[in-house]
């Protein structure tokens, strides 16, 4: 990847009509613009990086969504509730009464 004023300068230098720190000057031009498409390039590859780790995340959160999901065995009515919304539900040996269901009301 030369530039034109790379290329020109080389030219010039040759027939001795330049200086030859303007050639270097031309050169070091390239090498600095070379150097910021690579970081450029690096910045790139970061991001998707970047976009395919939140992509996972998301995907994580949404089985974790999919866990929390609470179903009774059986339809019916609450009738009594032994926790709240948003609260933690410990597993331990015995499994606690959550929520105290009636199949059928007109049975009562």
């Amino acid at each position: 990847m030369r530039s034109k004023k790379y290329t020109r300068a080389s030219e010039l230098a040759v027939k001795r009509l330049i200086p030859q720190s303007d050639l270097d000057a031309a050169q070091i031009a390239v090498d600095a613009a070379r150097a910021g498409v690579t970081a450029q390039q690096a910045t790139v590859e970061q991001t998707q990086a970047a976009v395919r780790q939140s992509e996972a995340s998301v995907d994580q959160t949404e089985v974790n969504v999919a866990h929390t999901i609470i179903t009774a065995p059986i339809d019916g009515i609450v009738i009594q509730r032994s926790v709240d919304v948003g609260q933690t539900v410990a597993a331990s040996l015995q499994s606690p009464t959550l929520f105290v269901i009636a199949a059928d009301l007109t049975t009562l």
